[in-house]
């Protein structure tokens, strides 16, 4: 009895570890400290576990494997103080992943950490909202992009609240005990969608204006709502002609995007410090140094400097200013480490698209591809913001149990 009580406590309190990670996650604020005290007060437990369990499971391996990628490198890194900071990032893999599978969340309490990070990503949204609200009163201007996002970069704040409005669109039936809960969920996911949409994020925005409307068709394609599914497509489609004809600064930046597309490769100005101009240019330099070193890469922690001197080599003086690293995930992850480390890094995303396949687990699945469509414009695990976000829900939908992905229900 008294063993039973303590296992229950133990379950709780790391549970209470979790459940402050994800209110947190959207501010940034003590996460490291507070990984760094789950991982203390789960340590003399770890010779109760079964290790064997442990080696079985996918998404717990390639993260270990990733993390042991970076490791090793350190030592063949002329930067090591950049190979440093490259492991201390990717801690995230070697523990938390652990961790989930040492506390072995059931449904309820992973649902509760999903809603908790949905409430946490409203609450940084609507202080966000009335920030820029309160310029607007003072100086009659709303604030966008990095003047609106007040916790992190746009691009991942954006990120943030877009998987927020996927949780909330897929698991309403969950919050069937809330009263009003209609309403409820209709002004949280307003103000999380004009979260988007302030950030002026592109990515952020394109994100939502292609995967939100397949969440809402899928539900609609599952109920069998035929004629909502042509309303629904003549009303997306409408609406996005009618933003991205609009004179705000989020679509404007959208539309930059796909003017941006349209023109050569001869008109991009070396000196640009856009964006659009500057992803292309620096995506240019990152493949060509690829085919110098495609097995064993350069390093993490000498990649930068590679891509540094190679935009000086060819006059890329404004990524070379900004000291932009390749600006996408892949990319950096070949350049770092290889077609190893690359492999490593499609596993991990595979993993769960293939086990939320089988188990029909569609909110991993549309998790897996947000993860993918920011993946290819960003170098999201180069950051803590898209480190955590990336391992922490990679490691709730990770099945405890067995070597696939259990259906949250």
């Amino acid at each position: 009895m008294i063993l039973s009580n303590i296992k229950t406590d133990r379950v709780s309190i790391n549970f209470y570890f979790a459940f402050l990670i994800a209110l947190l996650l959207p501010f940034k604020f003590l996460i490291s400290p507070l990984i760094g005290c789950w991982l203390l007060y789960n340590l003399f437990s770890f010779s109760n576990q079964n290790w064997k369990s442990i080696y079985q499971n996918n998404t717990i391996m390639f993260s270990l494997l990733f993390f042991l990628a970076h490791t090793l490198a350190y030592f063949f890194s002329n930067n090591k103080k950049e190979a440093l900071f490259s492991i201390e990032l990717k801690l995230s893999f070697l523990i938390m992943p652990v961790l989930f599978f040492i506390s072995r969340f059931d449904n309820k309490s992973k649902n509760k950490l999903l809603f908790s990070f949905v409430i946490s990503c409203l609450l940084s949204a609507f202080i966000c909202i009335t920030n820029s609200l309160i310029n607007f009163i003072k100086n009659n201007e709303l604030l966008t992009y990095n003047n609106f996002c007040l916790f992190m970069h746009p691009s991942y704040f954006a990120m943030y609240l877009c998987f927020s409005v996927i949780i909330l669109i897929l698991r309403f039936n969950d919050l069937k005990f809330l009263n009003y809960q209609k309403i409820i969920v209709a002004l949280t996911l307003f103000l999380l969608i004009i979260g988007i949409f302030l950030s002026a994020s592109k990515m952020g925005i394109l994100t939502f204006l292609i995967l939100i409307p397949f969440v809402i068709l899928h539900l609609l394609w599952k109920n069998k709502n035929y004629k909502l599914i042509v309303i629904s497509i003549l009303f997306f489609s409408i609406g996005s002609l009618f933003f991205l004809a609009s004179d705000s600064l989020p679509a404007a930046r959208l539309r930059s995007s796909f003017q941006f597309l349209s023109s050569s490769e001869n008109e991009i100005d070396k000196s640009s410090t856009e964006s659009n101009a500057v992803r292309v240019l620096v995506w240019q330099q990152a493949v060509e140094l690829i085919k110098e070193k495609p097995f064993l890469g350069y390093t993490p922690g000498d990649v930068n400097d590679e891509l540094y001197r190679s935009y000086k080599e060819n006059e890329l003086t404004g990524a070379l200013e900004n000291k932009l690293n390749a600006h996408n995930q892949f990319l950096q992850t070949i350049l770092g480490n290889g077609i190893i480390g690359l492999l490593l890094l499609f596993f991990l995303i595979l993993s769960p698209i293939i086990n939320g396949i089988k188990t029909k687990n569609v909110l991993l699945i549309f998790f897996s591809f947000l993860i993918v469509l920011n993946f290819a414009v960003e170098s999201m695990l180069q950051t803590s913001a898209g480190t955590l976000f990336f391992v922490f829900f990679i490691s709730i939908f990770n099945n405890v149990k067995s070597n696939s992905l259990e259906k949250i229900q």
